[in-house]
């Protein structure tokens, strides 16, 4: 509006300028310039106000960005934990088998080793067996029906000519059978000998 203001006075001091020669020039120059400045001032405050949306764009774009970047961070911090829980689990799982691995090569290099000895040994009877699993009160011996077992016979446990504990069979196959402790005066190993009571 001051715009138009100024322009339709500027109009009017032309015409009157026209009209009239004694019209002060140094008042139409006045003029100009207030109508200049006015301009040059609205131009002014047009680009400050551009500008300062601009900023709070900016802002607002910037505040999106950090959002998104602390989301992205704590996303990624959350994988890290999940991935390195996983491969906790998977080494417990790994030393697990592998402990689980060695239990048993170590029992049937024992085994082996006591089948070995048994075979090359010249004091033991045909009739002998030996220990080859225990676990408190569960007990496996080599001795099956092939042998002469049957379930409910009862059997000696001996450390050398020791006998350290009794056993009864409850499952028998054909080479080994699967029994329980009934009594025990030593602890029981793998190896020690197995001996049929005799039937009375």
């Amino acid at each position: 509006m001051r715009i138009l203001k100024f322009a339709l006075l500027f109009a009017l001091s032309a015409i009157l300028g026209c009209a009239s020669p004694g019209i002060d020039e140094a008042r139409i120059k006045q003029l100009e310039t207030e109508l200049r400045k006015e301009f040059r001032d609205q131009i002014d405050a047009s680009r400050k106000e551009l500008i300062d949306e601009a900023k709070k764009d900016n802002q607002v774009l910037d505040s999106k960005i950090n959002s998104l970047k602390e989301e992205s961070q704590a996303g990624l911090a959350e994988l890290k934990e999940i991935h390195e829980r996983d491969n906790i689990e998977l080494q417990k799982g790994v030393l697990g088998n592998k402990r689980l691995i060695d239990e048993q090569a170590k029992r049937i290099y024992l085994i082996e080793s006591i089948v070995t000895s048994k075979a090359s040994s010249d004091k033991d009877t045909a009739e002998d067996g030996f220990v080859t699993y225990v676990d408190g009160i569960n007990i496996s011996i080599s001795m099956g029906s092939a042998d002469g077992m049957r379930p409910g016979d009862i059997f000696g446990i001996y450390s050398g000519n020791e006998k350290i504990a009794s056993g009864k069979a409850v499952k028998v196959e054909t080479n080994s059978s699967v029994g329980m402790v009934i009594s025990k005066d030593k602890e029981i190993t793998l190896g020690n000998s197995v001996r049929p009571e005799k039937k009375k």
